[in-house]
């Protein structure tokens, strides 16, 4: 098993390193205390033509924690220059942890998961969208509201439904079951069965929503009824993610 979570942590560390080595120049990656650290200076690039003779907009220090586990885990990302106030409006923790987003919400959205495409969307918006907001005291691709309802918000938006955590949690409990058991009533509120109603786009959520990734999600939702002030860095408020 070590030998296993070594190989993980060589070729994690070996992408890590190919990503930011053209794109992120500031910044340097090791292997420490069985994570892939990432530290140094993240740049802001402006890829608008009109804007080409800037360069670099933006900077930011920072410490990126990456998990042998990832994309299964999210990497813990640090501001650690504080050159963004820690409050929860800016999205930053007390301790300097960030809420770059929902992380479910991404790994079900975007069909991309790599280290490349995690660097390039929700990294880089986070840090994007607070250069903008310093500069023009507006979030440019809007934001969730915190704890439960954010979750909500997000959950909503991955499954396709109306915002109700009872039908959210029904739907998640279908989803993590090895097999959609046909004979359970729809989700729809129809009185029919799946089988008789919405079987069809159960399915075709499942490809979206496997059963293991449901299992975290309803988890990670029902939490926060046994949560006592205990709150994680990214259950506080989370910034929607778009393109820029």
């Amino acid at each position: 098993m070590a030998q296993v979570r070594e190989k993980q942590l060589q070729q994690l560390l070996s992408t890590v390193k190919s990503v930011i080595a053209f794109d992120q120049p500031k910044l340097s990656a090791v292997i420490k205390n069985n994570h892939v650290i990432v530290e140094g200076c993240f740049s802001i690039v402006s890829t608008n033509d009109s804007h080409k003779k800037h360069g670099v907009i933006a900077e930011f220090l920072v410490k990126i924690i990456f998990s042998p586990l990832y994309p299964t885990d999210e990497p813990r990302v640090l501001e650690t220059g504080n050159c963004i106030k820690h409050t929860l409006d800016n999205h930053i923790n007390t301790d300097g942890s960030c809420c770059i987003v929902v992380w479910e919400e991404w790994i079900t959205t975007n069909s991309d998961n790599s280290v490349q495409a995690y660097f390039d969307g929700p990294l880089k918006n986070f840090f994007l969208s607070q250069h903008i907001k310093k500069t023009t005291g507006e979030w440019p691709f809007g934001e969730y509201p915190h704890g439960k309802e954010g979750l909500l918000d997000a959950f909503t938006n991955v499954l396709e439904c109306s915002k109700n955590e009872t039908k959210v949690l029904y739907l998640l409990r279908i989803l993590s079951k090895d097999r959609l058991r046909g004979h359970w009533n729809c989700p729809c509120k129809s009185g029919k069965t799946i089988r008789k109603c919405c079987l069809d786009d159960l399915v075709r959520l499942r490809t979206k929503v496997p059963s293991k990734m449901a299992q975290i999600m309803s988890n990670r939702l029902q939490s926060y009824d046994r949560k006592k002030g205990n709150i994680s860095s990214h259950d506080k408020i989370t910034a929607k993610q778009g393109q820029f």
